[in-house]
């Protein structure tokens, strides 16, 4: 029988590697995005692998690896669910399109990994530039978007994740053994007769005394680490990880990653890893979302773990229209349906309740507060009370007590508001489910992706934006095609300078200021000369701004309202914060300049505002104030590894409308 026969092994061949890649293959894509960046812009670093590599390069060494082939790498890894570093190394040397796409280079998993848990801001930058390139080409619809949040299993398992309950009962448990330890011991001396075995006995509980002391200096140690922290758990091998419901009563020591996904396409606009639930997390990721698209008012949806009056409150006032789902109230016995809190009649303009039998409820005025031990939203509230219950015929269905109460919240009528919503246009909250599950569905049912496999908030951050860098990618391919994107990615230029700002901006207010407002404006009156700036972000110490050699000089105008000071001690000056809806912030941030080329660093360790320079009214109401930055400290690149303090030319010029 007759087959087909394939080339002779041995036949020798002339063609070059890019004839085994066909035009329309995504690598191609992947290889003219990472092209097209200026990796410098968005702070890319080196490895540090090849730290001593580099070193010797200036001598006439070998040199490292491009950071550009590295994040080609890892784009090509995560679209082919490949993404342990080990995996990548061996796809290398094997791997057509990898040979084409690393020009043969094989690089080792060390400097592969270290790549990774190195940029990870970098990414998080990358990821809010690619939806800037989604925004130039249409794909964004930017009305609606769908907020969600789901968790990713963490490098902790809960055998190494701590709350009180469970410190508590190991050391229980120790001090039960122990004394159970010392009973025998009593024993055994309490016995007549004395004999080897006894000796033996008493040498194996003195060992296992031994053991449940080092256990008890274990859990003393976990202890003295809650005490000291306002965390209500602790984990060991990622400390930032924390035991998260996943479903139902379903426990998993997990992040939870915040997603906004625009309706027009199901493309993610904003992507945060936190280790908190859903219920404080609404308006950053809305705000956050609506920043990264450059939006000025969005209808968001989101499901009832989103639902929190202050939120819905905040978001409101923002110019963000609420879909967000009740919470389903609890059932009370002795209650008829006819009396629940929904079924009494509120008047705003006299602030009084009419219960289902006619009779008024009335306040007094008074701010009652409640706080939430449970880690909810403490609030206000006034209540309302009539002496009509007294004599009412239908008391028993009512109440067991003298009288019906009823809490009226401070932000109710932001919760009101949010149920005329949904009242109003039910259809518009069905869509939620299709939109946010789609990436979801696709990240972790087919690629997989449901465990982070780095630690800490920071690192775990820059893999889950590079995963949804991924699907954003791999999505607008499927929409456009490959001939069509390359075209507009040759037609797209990248405004760094925005993209950055957003980004700073956003750590800013994650760190600082959660209630902060933010519009990035193109074109705003400012002040001529403004000085250099290495923003304040550079406080927040998870922050790291890594490789600003060469920087082109660039800035960018942001406003913000309800900025609240980042320090207040005796030797900074504050930023007062006000009420007032005109109380208006105009950062313009710039960095780099000729002065500036040469620095190298990867990390801003610290820095403080001291001093007030200038304050001055340029027109109407808008005056220009100027702070003095101090006391920053960079961590060079160099070998040494030294520490450096810089303390001139930083500032920060705002522009205040009164």
């Amino acid at each position: 029988m007759k087959h087909i026969q394939g080339a002779d092994r041995l036949q020798l061949r002339f063609s070059a590697l890019n004839d085994f890649i066909e035009p329309g293959n995504p690598v191609r894509f992947i290889d003219a995005l990472v092209d097209k960046i200026d990796l410098n812009q968005i702070g890319i670093c080196h490895i540090s692998t090849y730290k001593q590599k580099s070193a010797a390069a200036d001598i006439g060494g070998a040199p490292s690896f491009d950071p550009k082939l590295m994040l080609k790498l890892y784009l090509y890894g995560y679209l082919n669910k490949i993404r342990s570093s080990r995996k990548l190394e061996q796809e290398c040397k094997r791997n057509i399109e990898l040979h084409w796409l690393m020009g043969e280079l094989v690089p080792n998993y060390h400097s592969i990994a270290d790549f990774r848990k190195n940029n990870a801001p970098a990414l998080k930058a990358l990821f809010k530039l690619y939806v800037q390139f989604l925004c130039h080409n249409d794909l964004i619809g930017g009305k609606t978007i769908a907020v969600d949040g789901s968790k990713f299993r963490a490098v902790n398992s809960k055998k190494n994740n701590y709350n009180q309950k469970k410190i508590d009962k190991h050391q229980q448990l120790i001090e039960q053994k122990t004394q159970e330890y010392l009973t025998q011991l009593d024993e055994l001396d309490a016995q007549e007769n004395k004999h080897d075995d006894n000796e033996l006995a008493k040498a194996d509980i003195q060992k296992g005394l031994q053991k449940l002391a080092q256990r008890k200096l274990k859990y003393d140690i976990l202890q003295e680490q809650l005490d000291h922290t306002d965390e209500k758990q602790i984990s060991t091998t990622d400390a930032d990880s924390r035991a998260l419901i996943i479903n139902k009563n379903i426990v998993e020591v997990a992040y939870n990653n915040q997603v906004a996904t625009d309706d027009k396409h199901c493309l993610i606009v904003h992507s945060q890893a936190t280790n908190r639930n859903d219920a404080q997390a609404l308006l950053t990721a809305t705000e956050q979302g609506m920043s990264n698209i450059d939006a000025d008012k969005i209808t968001v949806l989101a499901d009832k773990g989103y639902h929190n009056g202050k939120q819905l409150q905040q978001c409101q006032q923002a110019g963000i229209t609420t879909f967000v789902a009740a919470k389903e109230q609890p059932s009370v016995k002795h209650l008829d349906d006819i009396f629940l809190v929904e079924n009494f009649t509120y008047n705003k303009n006299e602030n009084t309740y009419t219960c289902p039998a006619g009779q008024r409820l009335t306040t007094k005025g008074s701010w009652h507060f409640k706080k939430r031990e449970t880690g909810g939203t403490s609030y206000r509230f006034q209540k309302y009370t009539t002496n009509a219950c007294i004599k009412c015929p239908l008391k028993s269905k009512c109440t067991k007590l003298k009288y019906r109460a009823i809490e009226r919240s401070e932000y109710q009528d932001a919760v009101d508001r949010n149920k005329e919503n949904l009242a109003a246009n039910r259809n518009e909250y069905k869509r939620r489910q299709a939109i946010v599950e789609h990436p979801f569905g696709t990240i972790k049912r087919q690629w997989g992706y449901t465990y982070t496999l780095l630690k800490g908030l920071e690192k775990v951050d820059g893999e889950l934006n590079l995963i949804f860098l991924c699907y954003n990618i791999k999505r607008s391919l499927y929409i456009l095609g490959n001939k069509n994107i390359q075209n507009a990615l040759k037609n797209w230029q990248p405004d760094y300078a925005k993209a950055f700002l957003r980004f700073i901006l956003a750590q800013i207010r994650a760190k600082y200021s959660p209630n902060m407002t933010i519009k990035i404006c193109n074109k705003i009156y400012t002040q001529k000369n403004i000085h250099p700036l290495l923003p304040s972000i550079n406080q927040i110490p998870t922050f790291k701004l890594r490789n600003l050699r060469k920087m082109k000089v660039f800035s960018q105008t942001a406003v913000v309202r309800n900025f609240k000071p980042l320090q207040n001690n005796e030797n900074c000056s504050e930023i007062q914060e006000q009420n007032d809806s005109k109380n208006w912030k105009i950062f313009t941030l710039s960095i780099g300049d000729e002065s500036q080329e040469k620095f190298t660093f990867q990390s801003v360790r610290r820095l403080q505002y001291s001093a007030k320079l200038q304050e001055k009214k340029l027109r109407n109401n808008i005056w220009s104030v100027t702070y003095r930055f101090d006391k920053m400290s960079f961590h060079d690149k160099n070998d040494c590894g030294n520490t450096r303090i810089y303390d001139n030319n930083f500032y920060l010029n705002v522009l205040q409308c009164e």
